[in-house]
């Protein structure tokens, strides 16, 4: 789902210079406002996780969490690519990702592009940012897509009825839900690229304690999606607190997972 884990890299740039860069650059934290004691972009935005320091930590730890379930950072065959000197890549949601992967392949050239009036995409304008994205990609350059469904195959009630608001959420604010399942045909469409492959993982493998962190940060997810929710539940900030900590019991109970997707192309070379 788009709304707060979509991840897009693109590896080989032609420029840095192009429309979703610019548009990057102007700032929305003049638009900023509390719900909860937490800071959020814009109100009505459709990013609805705050943009402060506690989520800041979840990321780091759900990007540590999803290089454990894909057990690397990239699907591409992009290595030989990020070990030239002259390789830009373009990460559309950056954090931890860019870190790492600046770290690892130091001879390669990294920019990052996070919160933004480009980003997160409404569902209607997904095509023209994929058109953008291979505009600025250069002809053998790989863009790969990183999402998930967040409608857990297995749920409890309390479960079941905060994913109903969080779908409600999205509608509301012109998100879809089953974006993730879309990306390959997306990709598919588009007359300039080619070489697309697509992965699901259903499971994972993890230990007792991969299984807190992973509980950990959902439960995080959904503490910063509080002001939000309780609008639509219609519960108090005490209720609300309670139905998260029975989410984190329901995950562990009827072992709950989402499918996580991810997908890359390459541009064609003429």
């Amino acid at each position: 789902m788009e709304s707060y884990n979509s991840k897009i890299q693109i590896v080989g740039l032609e420029s840095t210079n192009n429309n979703l860069l610019n548009e990057s650059n102007k700032s929305t934290f003049d638009k900023s406002y509390f719900g909860e004691d937490r800071r959020y972009t814009a109100e009505n935005t459709t990013y609805f996780l705050p943009n402060d320091d506690k989520e800041h930590n979840r990321l780091h730890l759900q990007h540590n969490i999803l290089k454990f379930i894909w057990q690397g950072n990239f699907f591409a065959p992009v290595e030989h690519l990020l070990n030239q000197e002259e390789t830009k890549v373009l990460d559309v949601g950056a954090g931890s990702w860019l870190l790492d992967m600046a770290t690892n392949y130091p001879k390669a050239k990294f920019t990052g592009l996070d919160i933004s009036p480009a980003q997160p995409v409404p569902a209607k304008k997904w095509q023209s940012v994929i058109n953008e994205l291979v505009r600025i990609l250069k002809p053998g350059g790989y863009l790969e897509w990183l999402d998930l469904d967040f409608q857990y195959k297995t749920m409890g009630p309390v479960k079941t009825k905060i994913i109903n608001a969080i779908v409600t959420m999205s509608h509301e604010r012109g998100l879809d839900p089953d974006l993730c399942y879309k990306l390959q045909g997306f990709l598919e469409e588009h007359n300039q690229l080619h070489n697309i492959h697509c992965e699901i993982k259903e499971k994972f493998n993890g230990d007792e304690k991969f299984c807190k962190l992973w509980i950990e940060n959902y439960s995080a997810v959904l503490m910063g999606m509080k002001s939000n929710l309780m609008n639509i539940l219609k519960v108090s900030s005490d209720e609300y607190d309670d139905l998260v900590k029975t989410v984190g019991k329901e995950l562990t109970e009827f072992e709950a997972y989402y499918p996580h997707v991810r997908v890359y192309a390459q541009k064609k070379l003429a």
